[in-house]
């Protein structure tokens, strides 16, 4: 999974198609921000990169808030049962 996802959220539909077999619609968002701490100030993540020090400036100093990004995950498939 993502990594600090803060939200999940599930839809879930079930219909019946035939006899013993079942159509299962899912939709999944995946609610994720990104911040800066102190660990990519420091360099502690590897590859970080040095406009991360800036986010956290932005971010802990002036009182902006993280960007934050919404991943849509969806797949339709068939049951027996």
């Amino acid at each position: 999974m993502v990594e600090r996802t803060q939200t999940v959220k599930v839809d879930l539909e079930i219909e019946e198609d035939k006899p013993r077999k079942f159509l299962v619609k899912t939709k999944m968002y995946i609610g994720d921000w990104y911040g800066a701490d102190w660990d990519d100030v420091n360099g502690v993540i590897k590859g970080s990169v040095h406009s991360l020090s800036a986010f956290f400036w932005l971010q802990h100093h002036y009182g902006y808030q993280p960007f934050e990004t919404e991943i849509i995950y969806q797949s339709l498939d068939f049951i027996r049962i």
